[in-house]
C-alpha cells in the first residue's frame, strides 16, 4: 500500500505524529552522503517488503524529538546527536482506516553506525545508501515514496556535512 499524501484539510481532527529520519555521523567527513534506510519483511501489516527510514508513532505526552530519539534507539541501537532539518510533512492512511501525520527530519546519530541492530521481526535489511543505489531501488520498488524522500534528504544535505562509513 503505498503512502500517498492526503491533505488534512477540512478536518478539525489532526492525525497522530510519526517521526522519522535519515543519518549520518559527524566523524566521517571524507565520506559520501548516504542515508540509512531499511527493508520491510513481506509479513508486516504497512508496506510489505518496501524500503523504509527509521521512524514510529509518537506516544502520548511524548515530544517528536523524544520519539524521534526512542524510536532509532529501538530500530538501530543508534542515539540521537541532533536534529538537523525538515524533509516533509505530510497525512496519509495505511489502508488501516487511521490517518496518519507523518514528520520527516534530518538527522545526526551516533553509535556502531556499521552494524544497526535492526529490529527483525519490523525489517530484514538494513543498508547505508547513496544517490545512486537509492536510484536504483527505486526504479525497482513497488512503493518508492520513502525511497524518494531519502532522496530529497540527501539532496538538502548541507555541503561538507559529514556522512556514514561505506
Amino acid at each position: 500500500m503505498p503512502r500517498t499524501r492526503r491533505s488534512s484539510s477540512g478536518s478539525t481532527a489532526r492525525p497522530p505524529a510519526r517521526a522519522c529520519g535519515a543519518w549520518w555521523a559527524p566523524s566521517w567527513s571524507t565520506r559520501a552522503a548516504r542515508c540509512s534506510c531499511s527493508a520491510a519483511p513481506p509479513h508486516v501489516r504497512l508496506f510489505p517488503g518496501c524500503w523504509d527510514i527509521v521512524g514510529g508513532h509518537v506516544e502520548e505526552g511524548e515530544t517528536l524529538c523524544a520519539a524521534l530519539a526512542r524510536e532509532i534507539e529501538e530500530e538501530t541501537g543508534w542515539r540521537l546527536v541532533r536534529v538537523d532539518g525538515m524533509v516533509d510533512v505530510f497525512d496519509w492512511d495505511g489502508g488501516d482506516g487511521e490517518r496518519r501525520r507523518e514528520i520527516d527530519v534530518l538527522a545526526t546519530v551516533e553509535g556502531d553506525l556499521t552494524r544497526p541492530a535492526i529490529e527483525r521481526e519490523k525489517f530484514v535489511e538494513a543498508r547505508w545508501l547513496d544517490e545512486a543505489a537509492l536510484r536504483v531501488l527505486a526504479a525497482s520498488s513497488t512503493d518508492s515514496g520513502m525511497i524518494d524522500l531519502a532522496l530529497r534528504a540527501l539532496a538538502g544535505r548541507p555541503a561538507g556535512d559529514p556522512a556514514p562509513p561505506s
